[in-house]
């Protein structure tokens, strides 16, 4: 059995990911704004092993994988600690800096 969730950029960073979702959260092409529509996709452990993952009812939407909930919730996490408050910019520009580098963004302490 696979799990979807459909939820925007904006929902995933006000939440903390880990123990709301589970899995991989899958984005259109960028570039991302807050608005923009992904899909939580997690595949419990009692699935069908040979049922493909992801999905091929997705293949139309040309999503693809970016981060898992728990990296996403360690992104948010390291961002919050550099500012209080950390914006909505700033948390999209640290999930866009980590997707693309696979590396926590430091914020230049002369940042607005």
């Amino acid at each position: 059995m696979i799990n979807m969730t459909v939820i925007n950029l904006q929902e995933v960073f006000s939440q903390t990911c880990e123990g709301i979702h589970d899995g991989w959260l899958y984005l259109p092409q960028g570039p991302w704004t807050p608005a923009t529509e992904g899909i939580f996709l997690d595949q419990s452990v009692d699935a069908d092993p040979d049922e493909p993952f992801p999905p091929k009812i997705l293949e139309p939407l040309k999503l693809k994988a970016t981060l898992d909930a728990a990296g996403i919730g360690d992104v948010m996490s390291y961002a919050r600690q550099q500012r209080e408050p950390c914006s909505l910019d700033d948390m999209l520009r640290s999930f866009v800096f980590y997707f693309q580098n696979d590396a926590f963004l430091l914020f230049d302490g002369n940042e607005d």
